[in-house]
C-alpha cells in the first residue's frame, strides 16, 4: 500500500501538513481551485461565519493587511456557507476589497479541513504545506497571523530577488565569455 502525506478530517491542516486542495465557487460564480491560487507563493484561507463578531474582526484585519502587500505574491480566500446574496451583503458591509469569498455549501470543505471553531485561519506555502493554523480573534492571534504572513511574504520576495540577482550574474558571465571568445577569435585565425 502506498504511503501518502495527505491527511483528512481533524488532523488535515495542522502545521507542517500538506493540505487537501479544494475548489469552490466565489460570489460571482467563478470556480476557484486552491492548488492554482497557492501557486502565487502563499495562500491564506479563513473559515468564518457571517455575523460572527470574531470572524468580522479577523476578516477586516487580514483585508487591511492585504492592501499592504503585492497581490501577486499571495492570495486570500475566505470560506463560509450561506447563500450568495447574504454573503455578498456581508462582505460589502465589511468592505472586504482584497478577499475572495467562497461558498462552502453544506460545510463539506470546512469539515474536511477539520475546522470546528470560526474564525480559523490557515497560512499555506506554495507547495501546499501548512505553515500556521490560527483559531480565534484574540489580539495575540491576529498579531500572529499578520506577523507570520509578513515574514513569509518577505521570504518569497527575498527568494525572487536572489533568483533575479543570480540570473543577472549569469547573463553578465555569459556576455563576458562571449566577449572573451570574440576577442580570442581573431588571434586564433591563421595569417
Amino acid at each position: 500500500m502506498p504511503v501518502t502525506n495527505r491527511y483528512y478530517g481533524g488532523s488535515a491542516t495542522g502545521a507542517g501538513r500538506i493540505v487537501q486542495d479544494f475548489g469552490l465557487c466565489d460570489l460571482k460564480g467563478q470556480y476557484i481551485y486552491t492548488a492554482k491560487v497557492r501557486a502565487k507563493g502563499l495562500l491564506v484561507v479563513t473559515f468564518f461565519a457571517p455575523g460572527n463578531a470574531a470572524s468580522s474582526r479577523v476578516l477586516q484585519a487580514l483585508d487591511q493587511l492585504a492592501s499592504e502587500f503585492e497581490p501577486t505574491k499571495w492570495a486570500y480566500l475566505v470560506v463560509s456557507d450561506g447563500d450568495r446574496d447574504s454573503l455578498t451583503d456581508y462582505s460589502e458591509g465589511l468592505s472586504l476589497a482584497k478577499a475572495t469569498v467562497l461558498i462552502d455549501h453544506e460545510l463539506y470543505q470546512t469539515r474536511t479541513w477539520g475546522v470546528s471553531h470560526v474564525p480559523s485561519t490557515f497560512l499555506i506555502a506554495g507547495n501546499g504545506r501548512t505553515l500556521a493554523r490560527i483559531v480565534g480573534d484574540a489580539p495575540d492571534q491576529v498579531a500572529l497571523i499578520t506577523d507570520t504572513l509578513k515574514a513569509e511574504v518577505a521570504k518569497v520576495l527575498a527568494a525572487e530577488a536572489a533568483a533575479k540577482a543570480a540570473a543577472a550574474k549569469a547573463e553578465e558571465e555569459k556576455k563576458a565569455a562571449e566577449a572573451a571568445a570574440a576577442a580570442a577569435a581573431p588571434a586564433a585565425k591563421p595569417a
